[in-house]
């Protein structure tokens, strides 16, 4: 073998190969969807992986081509331009070229880990004792809250009161976090204070629906996962038990309505999906409702998504991704 046959060998067996299969079409059950800043858009499936499209055609990419796991729950992006996909099995980090595993540190002492950076990403899975996750860009941190008085009473249906739903920036750049059965808890760089509700955990009919889903209004205020209230939230908290100093005032009125996505449009309206039975439209002053269906029945639905371009795409558990063409949500096909 000649010197250049061994350096054209050696640069060969360095390049990764071609990541992806080209597909003609959707898993049926789509989680989460997720626009990136070249103008891509991203389906996590149930199953299925993540599948691209570029405006022309789809690519899927799964554990075959390296992702840590094929239920893709979550997905965003980091200053650098690499993409982040929360899977079953971990978190994988694709840079364009190949996948890798982050490979968490898990922080058990509660206060330990904590900082509030611009830069870092946050990830709703966690350490055993539940929790977030951050990633400064080197390192994978799994965190555990400080002791609530909710770990002192037996809560059976969930390993963790702390198990979490969401998590949400506002404006003033403090970080959210809805749990499973502690409520809803707010870190503001400096402490970690609680709101607990029972409506926003325990529907009245029964079982246990979590801190879904949080978000701002135009004005400011904090909605949480169904029409009951608008929270006027406070900046200074209570001096006792860590508790967030708020104001709960009247939400849309009418029927009470669950939600676990919602989106902002452009306009600051907000967009509130449950389950199933369409998405509602909060104006400030009327709900409006849209139905989204799958053939005769409604779809089931997982999220709700606004991308750069300020459209509304959901992704559905039962017909794959729906788009907003500014009158109805329809199911979406690639031309």
């Amino acid at each position: 073998m000649t010197m250049l046959t061994s350096l054209l060998f050696l640069a060969m067996s360095q390049t990764p190969a071609k990541l992806g299969t080209e597909v003609g079409g959707f898993s049926t059950y789509i989680r989460t969807i997720y626009q990136d800043e070249q103008g891509n858009h991203w389906f996590g499936s149930d199953q299925g992986g993540v599948t691209r499209f570029d405006g022309q055609k789809l690519v899927r990419f799964t554990s075959k081509d390296g992702l840590a796991g094929n239920r893709v729950t979550a997905i965003q992006q980091d200053k650098r331009g690499a993409l982040y996909f929360t899977t079953e099995n971990g978190i994988s980090r694709f840079d364009g070229r190949r996948f890798s595993t982050l490979k968490p540190t898990v922080i058990d002492v509660p206060d330990k880990g904590w900082r509030l950076h611009p830069d870092d990403l946050w990830f709703t899975s966690g350490g055993r004792f539940g929790g977030p996750s951050r990633y400064d860009g080197t390192t994978l941190y799994s965190l555990r809250f400080p002791k609530h008085i909710i770990e002192e009473k037996n809560r059976p249906r969930h390993l963790s009161p702390f198990d979490l739903y969401t998590i949400y920036k506002d404006r003033r750049g403090h970080l959210w976090f809805g749990t499973a059965d502690a409520g809803l808890a707010r870190y503001d760089g400096k402490t970690i204070n609680w709101l607990y509700e029972d409506h926003l955990t325990n529907p009245p009919n029964g079982g246990s629906f979590g801190i879904r889903t949080i978000i701002e209004d135009r004005d400011g205020n904090l909605w949480v996962c169904n029409t009951k209230h608008r929270y006027v939230i406070s900046p200074t908290n209570l001096a006792t038990h860590g508790a967030i100093r708020y104001r709960a005032e009247n939400g849309t009125g009418g029927d009470l309505i669950y939600y676990q996505s919602v989106a902002k449009g452009s306009d600051g309206d907000l967009w509130m999906m449950p389950w199933h039975g369409g998405v509602f439209r909060w104006d400030g002053k009327k709900l409006r409702h849209f139905p989204v269906k799958d053939g005769a029945k409604d779809a089931l639905m997982n999220q709700i998504y606004m991308d750069r371009q300020g459209v509304l795409w959901i992704a559905s558990q039962t017909a794959g991704p729906y788009r907003w063409n500014g009158k109805s949500f329809v199911k979406f096909r690639p031309s």
